[in-house]
């Protein structure tokens, strides 16, 4: 039975050190300026259980949680780990703040999504009429091979210089244009 309380309070003394709870009740303690002692009897406890608590020992009951606040005129919320100090004034605050840097970066979020799809829309824009261009200038190569081919039978499987040379400026035509 001993060893069941030992594990007990050892679990306990890791969950309120993971908290800092035996700093906070301490802190909100002297907050109120009220010795250890004192506060202990006003809430009905012997000084070494609250001592035990501040020093991250054990655990409050939800009883003594209660009663500490009141006494400590703090919310349980700083108590138990939950909010960033002992006063629920300073932590609306404190979530007025947060919440304004949110919608902010939200904002901020928002705009750079914005120019992003923006920019994806101009450069398809950019890319769709590079490509149009291209398949016209290819239809046009087409079209000259195929005439150079009804124009001279003889050379079915070769084609002169000069032909490519004709072919590539009118794909530079096609190109300049859709630029222009």
């Amino acid at each position: 039975m001993r060893t069941d309380s030992r594990k007990r309070r050892l679990k306990a003394a890791e969950i309120a050190s993971s908290f800092h709870l035996g700093q906070r009740w301490e802190s909100a303690r002297n907050w109120t300026g009220l010795p250890a002692n004192l506060a202990a009897k006003s809430m009905g406890v012997a000084p070494p259980r609250l001592t035990e608590i501040e020093h991250g020992d054990r655990l409050p009951t939800s009883r003594l949680i209660v009663q500490a606040a009141l006494l400590f005129k703090c919310s349980s919320d700083y108590l138990v780990g939950l909010a960033l100090s002992p006063s629920p004034h300073v932590d609306e605050r404190v979530k007025t703040t947060v919440m304004v840097r949110i919608d902010d970066d939200l904002a901020q979020v928002s705009r750079d999504t914005c120019d992003a799809l923006e920019a994806s829309s101009t450069a398809l824009r950019t890319a769709s009429a590079l490509v149009v261009s291209l398949m016209r200038a290819a239809d046009r190569i087409e079209a000259c091979m195929t005439n150079w081919k009804k124009a001279s039978p003889e050379f079915d499987d070769e084609i002169p210089a000069s032909r490519v040379f004709l072919a590539l400026d009118q794909l530079r035509e096609a190109s300049s244009e859709t630029d222009g």
